[in-house]
């Protein structure tokens, strides 16, 4: 597995979201998050993308992922990030 803090795994969430124009946000999210609720974010991005459930931009909603498993986790709905 790719480590999120490195430049292939910035590619990685670029790859994901296909939105390079807000690549100092995801640099961002990598700095505030743990790996593991990133990597969650991203596969819940591709598999919302391969059942065609995005409403707006893989971008968007990857973002939107990531904020809400965080706020799950800071209240104790979720498990630990692995």
């Amino acid at each position: 597995m790719i480590s999120l803090n490195s430049p292939q795994g910035e590619d990685e969430i670029l790859a994901v979201c296909g939105d390079a124009e807000n690549q100092a946000a995801y640099r961002k999210m990598i700095r505030e998050h743990p790996e593991g609720l990133l990597w969650m974010a991203i596969s819940e991005t591709r598999q919302a993308s391969h059942e065609r459930r995005i409403t707006k931009t893989k971008g968007a909603y990857f973002m939107a992922m990531v904020k809400d498993l965080a706020a799950r986790w800071a209240t104790g709905q979720s498990t630990s990030p692995p």
